[in-house]
């Protein structure tokens, strides 16, 4: 629209003296509707600049497949703390393990005296509850994490892996050193 043939219109509504409220109506509605206008056409040149923009950063910076919860630097420091906490007891149990051993001691009494004695191998299942722990609480962690609401819990529940793991390595360490 040309803003020459509006003005004639306008100048003739304006001159009607009957009226003074509704011409001031309409040359207002007219300057909103012209303000509208151009505002609208800005509106399209920013947005699709600023799609210009997004697709060039887009192809710039790859958006990760991890889910969100796996980009969470204290997820992931939980998550691999109890893993690597259990696993490592599992290495060391096999490589400190003497094969001489013929048995370990399981059972005292008040005075210190071996109540019950257990196969060697039986080390091996303190690594195996570790790691059971470890498998446990971490699904339970996500899904816990996937509710808003229950993120702080799910720190908790993947700490209690960690908690199992360094009281199994104090248990096993006392054995195999």
């Amino acid at each position: 629209m040309s803003d020459d043939q509006d003005l004639p219109q306008l100048e003739d509504e304006l001159i009607d003296p009957a009226s003074p409220d509704e011409d001031e109506a309409k040359v207002d509605e007219h300057i909103d509707s012209q303000d509208s206008e151009d505002s609208a056409e800005e509106v399209e040149e920013i947005s699709s600049e600023a799609e210009e923009t997004d697709s060039s950063t887009k192809s710039e910076t790859p958006k990760s497949n991890l889910p969100a919860f796996l980009r969470e630097i204290p997820t992931l420091a939980l998550i691999g703390t109890g893993l690597l906490l259990s696993l490592s007891l599992l290495i060391a149990t096999a490589l400190l393990m003497d094969p001489a051993l013929t048995s370990i001691p399981i059972t005292f009494d008040a005075s210190a005296n071996v109540l019950k004695s257990g196969a060697p191998n039986n080390l091996y299942n303190l690594a195996i509850v570790g790691l059971f722990a470890w498998i446990i609480t971490t699904p339970l962690g996500i899904w816990l994490h996937w509710r808003h609401d229950a993120k702080f819990l799910a720190y908790i529940v993947w700490l209690s892996a960690i908690v199992t793991a360094v009281l199994l390595w104090i248990a096993a360490g006392r054995l195999l050193f």
